[in-house]
């Protein structure tokens, strides 16, 4: 690997574990507005591969109910432009498809998950298939979330910061390439 491989890529590591504090501050935000949203997983490592010379991959992964939450949302309010909505969809029960895709009483049996990533099984048929965003009599309803696109918003911010500066390093670095005379040794 060249020098200037080694400068970007060392830029890279340097400027990524800003973006992956930034976007953990913001998800600890969100959290503290969301009570019981307490299912995510932030602190897991960054991987770096070198894939040739030329090329690296940089994963920042993100786990949990809560984590999914806000970046795609939930209930009625979920972002259809998720790529992961036509998959939930096409999962979805006809009474909550017939709902536009509003949150819908379980079945007795049912598995399901709250926020803080806690299981669940459903002990009646009492609400099934019924919308439970405008429940029956006086229940609470269930409140859907609208999503945040934390994660996203922040790496489309920080492609935009980088630039500027990844263009400083490649110009210095070629200058300096040039001027120590390119591929002399």
């Amino acid at each position: 690997m060249g020098e200037f491989d080694n400068k970007v890529r060392e830029f890279f590591q340097a400027q990524v574990e800003v973006l992956r504090l930034r976007i953990n501050l913001k998800l600890s935000a969100y959290q503290t507005t969301h009570e019981g949203f307490t299912d995510m997983n932030k602190d897991i490592p960054t991987v770096f591969k070198i894939r040739s010379e030329h090329e690296m991959e940089i994963l920042l992964y993100y786990g949990g109910l809560a984590v999914w939450i806000e970046e795609y949302g939930s209930g009625s309010a979920m972002d259809t432009e998720s790529p992961y909505y036509s998959d939930y969809r096409s999962k979805a029960s006809a009474s909550r498809i017939a709902n536009n895709m509003a949150f819908t009483g379980h079945r007795k049996g049912d598995i399901y998950y709250s926020p803080d990533g806690t299981k669940h099984v459903k002990e009646t048929d009492i609400l099934h298939d019924r919308n439970l965003e405008k429940p029956p009599g006086k229940l609470t309803p269930y409140v859907p979330e609208y999503a945040q696109h934390i994660i996203r918003n922040e790496i489309i911010a920080w492609v935009q910061e980088i630039k500027p500066k990844l263009v400083t390093i490649s110009r210095e670095t070629i200058i300096k390439q040039v001027k120590e005379g390119v591929g002399a040794k």
